[in-house]
């Protein structure tokens, strides 16, 4: 007799199903394995050391719980006031920096103080019309010459420079008109004594008027003062 093979042939349904029929002989056993390994784990925490070994995992976890959560907040405190506490060291270098800059030019201040002072005398801060009027008070007397008038130019008080070069802008200049009566051989010493003056006194014109009485004259003088504008 001839035996004919009637076996299906395989499609992608039947694969699948058979691939399910292995899966659900499987999951019973995995199943009991699970079970088993859950029995187990309940049987081992059952006993006085496995609950002792429970309760100190709880507990570490707990520690470890809390020590994040209260941590964290201190951590980042701690980085806020770092950075404020550098920049307050800055700052306090900064000032400290400053202090010893002005220390060092009080210092030399005081070193040069005469310097300083002599400077002052030669080209002021101000004007100084009142020490100036006695000044040229004074060169008028110690000439032998008798004083007659004395007048201030505040309205020419823009920069000047005293030579041709560039000065600063803080030079002031102010003009002076004096007038005194006298011999005329005491006139060149009375100049002389201006312009060797301390002060920056420049005689920029002179004119000199015959008197009625022989060798006495009267001389007019227009002077330069100068100083440094605040």
């Amino acid at each position: 007799s001839v035996v004919s093979d009637q076996s299906e042939p395989v499609t992608a349904e039947n694969a699948l199903e058979e691939v399910e029929k292995i899966q659900e002989k499987k999951l019973p056993k995995e199943r009991a394995k699970r079970i088993s390994i859950t029995e187990s784990v309940n049987q081992v925490f059952a006993t006085p050391q496995g609950k002792t070994i429970g309760t100190g995992v709880l507990t570490v976890l707990a520690v470890a719980v809390l020590v994040f959560f209260a941590i964290t907040p201190a951590l980042s405190s701690i980085t806020r006031q770092t950075d404020l506490n550098n920049a307050l060291n800055n700052r306090i270098q900064l000032q400290q920096s400053k202090i010893s800059s002005i220390t060092q030019l009080l210092n030399r201040q005081q070193e040069n103080e005469a310097e300083i002072a002599e400077f002052q005398e030669i080209l002021s801060e101000d004007k100084q019309q009142s020490q100036i009027y006695t000044e040229l008070l004074a060169f008028v007397i110690s000439s032998n010459l008798r004083f007659q008038s004395m007048s201030f130019n505040n309205s020419d008080t823009t920069s000047q420079p005293i030579s041709d070069g560039v000065v600063s802008p803080r030079l002031k200049v102010q003009l002076i008109n004096l007038s005194a009566r006298g011999n005329i051989s005491d006139v060149p010493r009375f100049v002389e004594r201006i312009e060797n003056s301390k002060r920056i006194l420049q005689v920029t014109d002179i004119s000199v008027a015959s008197q009625q009485e022989p060798g006495q004259v009267q001389v007019n003088l227009n002077i330069r003062s100068y100083f440094w504008s605040i």
